[in-house]
């Protein structure tokens, strides 16, 4: 398998893998946009995932500032964190939207403990839908942590979020999304190596993918049984000798 397994080893994905790992994480975000979807009441996609592996120090978030951060831990079936930055305009429109504010959201609002609750409620149900999601894909229980909202204000903020020292590498996926007549933005989701290691560690051994039990090939049909043989024709009776000539 391409991926490096020891311990503090810097992660190597071959693209086989980065495919795999986007694609993974695309279906179970798939299943976090559809919680979403039901509870906006509008179309919901998450996709296109661009999946890249960087130095804690080299992530780039400025184009999501100001932002929102909201970090789960996977607790059961799987070890690691999932960090995601998210525009706080994005969460702020989402919240609105749920509350039935139809105001466009205001550069001077500022996230409360209210909004705060609000919006971990939200990334609550998204990812549940995405570990549930998750766990049917690997074939095994996944339980996640409460999620925790937190405003940036610097990069100690993120720094502190994901909790790893400078230097470490990381797995970033950046995923589109898009709120039918309402919202076309992106956000990152930050992930640590240990849990991308056992995503494709589930599925993938000596860099193929493990394919699910073949169904057992249907019993061919028995064969039509032979036509009868037609019933031969009764013999003719033999024809009765002539009469003997008169004397």
């Amino acid at each position: 398998m391409g991926t490096d397994q020891t311990e503090g080893a810097k992660l190597v994905l071959s693209d086989f893998e980065r495919d795999a790992i986007g694609e993974v994480m695309n279906i179970s975000m798939g299943s976090a946009a559809t919680a979403v979807s039901q509870m906006l009441d509008k179309q919901v996609e998450i996709t296109t995932p661009v999946v890249d592996i960087q130095s804690l120090q080299d992530i780039r978030y400025d184009n999501y500032e100001p932002a929102l951060l909201v970090k789960i831990i996977y607790t059961t079936g799987l070890t690691g964190s999932n960090v995601m930055v998210f525009r706080q305009h994005d969460m702020q429109m989402i919240l609105n939207t749920l509350m039935g504010i139809p105001d466009p959201p205001s550069d001077d609002f500022v996230f409360d403990d209210l909004s705060i609750s609000a919006a971990c409620e939200v990334m609550n149900q998204m990812m549940g839908s995405s570990a549930t999601a998750l766990a049917e894909f690997l074939g095994k229980t996944i339980d996640i942590s409460t999620p925790t909202a937190t405003v940036m204000e610097d990069e100690n903020t993120f720094k502190n979020a994901v909790d790893l020292p400078d230097g470490t590498e990381v797995v970033t996926i950046t995923f589109r999304l898009s709120i039918k007549d309402m919202l076309d933005s992106e956000f990152i989701s930050v992930l640590t190596t240990d849990l991308v290691r056992e995503i494709l560690s589930r599925f993938i051994n000596d860099g193929e993918v493990l394919q699910p039990e073949p169904e057992p090939a249907p019993a061919p049909a028995a064969p039509a049984p032979a036509p009868a043989p037609a019933a031969a024709a009764p013999a003719a009776a033999p024809a009765a000798a002539p009469p003997p000539p008169p004397a």
